[in-house]
Order: structure tokens, then sequence, then C-alpha cells
């Protein structure tokens, strides 16, 4: 009775009538609606809802939350240098993928006949065994957590893993060079295209299929960007995309690392130990440094600064061997022979002169996005 006069006759309590019986809509607005209270995420009444039925099994229950949260918590401590932060969601994600379940991430997802056939594969531990195999593959890779722009893009590989028995992919044997170099050009590709911006379930169920399709147990990169493409996504390294990529992405952009992987590729994927250096020196091309110390007049040196951080003034290099403000005229005298080939340096001394900036980066622009072209196409 006190419920009923407080709603019908106090009116302290705001309500509104929900007319529609969808549990996606139940869930949403349970979430926002906790935001005043303590923090609920989607992913965490997913998990509540895994952990009940989990453990309503006498015979072979298992504590879904514990279990997860514990997996979770080793595999980011293990690779704590990386800085990867995987989170219950992704796993719970995976877990529907490899079930040969829909992968959406949706709680109609999560019924009672879903949620046994994904205790049943995560009680036999492949599931697991998949994912530490594809994060230490990223990690030889070079991918870190801040390079790593979107976790969905390695979904499909961990199915690749799963379905194909946890395959030894070493530099030993062809087939395990092939697959290493296929699933590197997925990843990168992918990554840079920000091709899981959206509709990121139906990407991953077209490579799921092309995987389960796949001879030979092969990674099906071209299958997989076929089906991509159809869907009107850029896939990828066109001569387009290229481009594009060399005009959005510059030294502050997140995506720069992958970039130079694909320059590099496969140096900088096995050696942890390369940097990001400026060819011709940041603090030589800031504008206020080519005023007073090299007698720009402003309009030039702000041409200068612009181009300052453009991927044609970037290498990877594992010591810069005291190089601080030199310029790539002086400090070239210092690398090796095979410098110029490995880096892509114009073979020509006027080049790399402070006055022939950019001719310099228009002419390495060039060379690096046809080499990029040539490699990957």
């Amino acid at each position: 009775h006190a419920l009923y006069r407080a709603i019908h006759d106090r009116g302290i309590v705001n309500f509104y009538e929900e007319d529609k019986q969808s549990n996606e809509r139940i869930l949403d607005i349970f979430v926002r609606a906790n935001e005043g209270g303590t923090q609920l995420s989607k992913s965490e009444i997913l998990l509540s809802i895994a952990t009940s039925y989990w453990a309503s099994d006498d015979e072979d229950a298992l504590d879904a939350k514990e279990e997860i949260n514990n997996f979770v918590r080793n595999i980011n401590q293990e690779y704590i240098d990386e800085g990867y932060d995987f989170s219950t969601d992704f796993v719970l994600r995976t877990l529907l993928v490899v079930s040969d379940l829909s992968a959406q991430y949706k709680i109609r997802n999560f019924t009672h006949e879903n949620l046994t056939l994904m205790k049943n594969i995560w009680a036999t531990g492949d599931a697991q065994t998949a994912i530490n195999s594809v994060v230490q593959l990223i990690s030889d890779f070079g991918i870190t957590s801040r390079r790593l722009t979107s976790k969905n893009a390695l979904i499909p590989v961990v199915f690749y893993f799963y379905h194909n028995n946890d395959p030894n992919l070493t530099g030993d044997s062809e087939h395990g060079k092939r697959a290493r170099e296929a699933i590197f050009q997925w990843l990168c590709s992918t990554l840079l295209n920000s091709n899981f911006n959206s509709k990121p379930d139906q990407i991953i169920q077209d490579a799921r299929k092309a995987i389960k399709q796949a001879d030979n147990a092969n990674f099906p990169l071209q299958q997989i960007q076929r089906d991509i493409r159809s869907r009107g996504k850029a896939v990828g390294f066109s001569e387009e995309i290229i481009q594009d990529l060399f005009e959005d992405i510059d030294y502050n952009s997140r995506k720069i690392y992958l970039l130079l992987s694909v320059i590099y590729h496969p140096d900088p994927a096995l050696d942890k130990s390369y940097q990001i250096d400026h060819i011709f020196p940041r603090s030589v091309l800031k504008k206020e440094n080519l005023i007073d110390k090299h007698d720009f007049d402003p309009k030039r040196a702000e041409k200068y600064a612009d181009l300052r951080d453009h991927v044609a003034n970037l290498q990877l290099i594992s010591d810069n061997g005291n190089k601080s403000d030199q310029l790539p005229v002086e400090w070239i005298k210092t690398r090796s022979s095979n410098y110029y080939e490995r880096n892509h340096i114009p073979d020509n001394e006027r080049l790399l002169e402070l006055s022939n900036f950019p001719e310099f980066v228009e002419t390495r622009k060039k060379t690096l996005q046809k080499h990029i072209a040539n490699k990957f196409n």
C-alpha cells in the first residue's frame, strides 16, 4: 500500500511506461538511469548474466566473473610493458565469435543456451590459448596498446587461431611466414583504415566465414578484404588509400607507428628498441628558430614548420647517434652504408640541405608511397 500511495497519490516517484518489449532497450535504460549511483557498464551487466548461468549447473559450475576477470588481469599484467588494457568486453565478444554465434554484442545473444555453449568452450581452455597466442603475436609485431586503435581487429585473428587449433606460426616454415605476413597486413590495413569504426559485427562475421572456408589453415586476407570492400569499406593499400593516409597521419597521430611499421616491415616488428626520429630535426624547423637563426621570412618559415611532422620527415631508428639538432647533410655521414636504402632517403645530397627541405619531403613521400604500393599490392 505504501508503494502504491507513493506512486499514485503522493507523486514523488518519477517514472514513465516503456511500451517496447526489448531487452536491449531495458539494458540501455538501466545503464543510463544508474549513472547517478554505482557505475555499472554494459559488459558488467552481461558478465553478471553469464555468472548467473554458468553457476546454475551444479555438476560443472563455473564463476564467470572470477574466471574472466582473472584471465584479463593476468594477460594485462604479463604484457605490462605493452600497456594492453584488455577487458571483459573483449573476452565476451570473442567468446561469442569462437562459439560460432552472432558477433553482435547484444543481450539477446546471451541466452541460456548460448551461454552454456560459451561456458563449455571456456572450460576447454582453447579460447584462452587462442587469445594468448594472438596477444603474443601482436607484441612481436610491435603493436602496443597505443597503436592498437581497435581491439575488434584482433577477434578474427583469435578465431583463426582457435579454428586451426593454435597453429605454430614461426618464421621457420613457409606457412608460418605467409600467415604472419597476412595477419600483419590485416591488422595494419584495418587499423589504419579505421574499418571497425562502423558495423564491426559484419566485418567480424565476414572474416569468420572466410577463415572457416580457407584451405590449408591459411589466413584468407584477400577473401576477407574482398568481402569488406563489398560493404563500401576502404581496404588494403591502393594508391588512393596510401595518399589519404599520408595526408591524414603525421607525427602526432596515434596511427603513426602503424604507418611506419608498414614502411619498414618487418624490421620494427621484431625489435622494440626502435624510436621515431625526425630526419630534419624538430628544433631546427620551429618557425621562430628559422626566422631568428636562418633568416627565413615568416611565410617561408611557416611552410617549413607545417612540414616538420610530415611522414616523409620521419624515420625509425634504434640509435640516433647523438643526432641532436644536426641537419641530415651532416648527420648522415655517421650512418652505415645501407642507411639510404633502409630508410628510403633520396640519394641526392642537395636535398639534405635545409634550403631544400620541402623538395626533400615531396621526393621521399613519393618514394615511400611507391614502396608501400609495390610491397603490399
